[in-house]
């Protein structure tokens, strides 16, 4: 690992309570979103002390943004008129 990998200001991994807090919901929510497997999260040491991996919240929040707010508004546009 390079010095510059430890240096970044965003952590490659963060706790639940570090998500919940991200998208600003409650802890339990997470939780619910990692044990359905919404959420993909590793486990780290014999506590199962569970982690998510900065770039699977990304790709979460991604798969998420298409349906819920583009979508809606594509289907609501009415189709353009043939000549």
């Amino acid at each position: 690992m390079t010095n510059q990998s430890l240096n970044t200001a965003e952590p490659a991994l963060m706790t639940p309570e570090d998500v919940a807090d991200f998208l600003r919901v409650r802890r339990n929510t997470v939780y619910r979103m990692l044990k359905c497997g919404e959420l993909p999260s590793i486990c780290i040491g014999g506590r199962r002390a569970l982690r998510v991996r900065r770039a699977d919240l990304t790709a979460y929040l991604e798969r998420c943004a298409l349906p819920s707010f583009i979508a809606p508004a594509v289907a609501a546009q009415p189709e353009p008129a043939q000549d």
